[in-house]
């Protein structure tokens, strides 16, 4: 067994259940994140489209939410790696053009685990596992430990 954390990429909606909303379904993997047991990777892309959303105001009773997580040093929890290669190769073509930015970092980092709720992403779970990347609702992703048996 690896002593390395394992290595998640997350979408843009899991990101704020977890950073703006305080989703319990996110707590095991924002946890997980936040104490070294899992390494978030993200592209510029990705935190770019995070930011542009949480630009945007909120529902009255999110936006103070919303308005403290742009003060925080979430940034810090996160490692930036360079932008993909598309990974049309692989067969793992997103529906969306928009979600395929996930996928290919994923796959190019060798990622574990994509943490998403959208339905384009999580059409491609069953394919996606042959190749070693599981693709998982947030409340779905098991703490490293658990993971650790099932991935080698």
């Amino acid at each position: 067994m690896s002593d390395l954390p394992t290595s998640l990429v997350i979408d843009t909606n899991a990101l704020l259940d977890w950073l703006v909303f305080d989703d319990p379904s996110s707590r095991a993997f924002a946890r997980a994140v936040t104490e070294g047991d899992a390494l978030w990777l993200a592209s510029p892309a990705i935190i770019g489209e995070l930011e542009h959303v949480l630009a945007r105001p909120l529902q009255e009773r999110w936006d103070v939410a919303r308005k403290q997580v742009l003060t925080q040093n979430w940034r810090s929890l996160v490692r930036l790696c360079a932008e993909p290669a598309p990974a049309v190769p692989r067969g793992l073509r997103c529906r969306d053009p928009d979600d395929q930015k996930f996928i290919d970092l994923a796959l190019a980092q060798g990622a574990r685990w994509l943490i998403t709720r959208d339905r384009d992403l999580l059409a491609l779970r069953r394919h996606a596992v042959t190749i070693g990347l599981a693709i998982v609702a947030p409340g779905r992703w098991p703490a490293p430990s658990a993971a650790a048996g099932r991935a080698a």
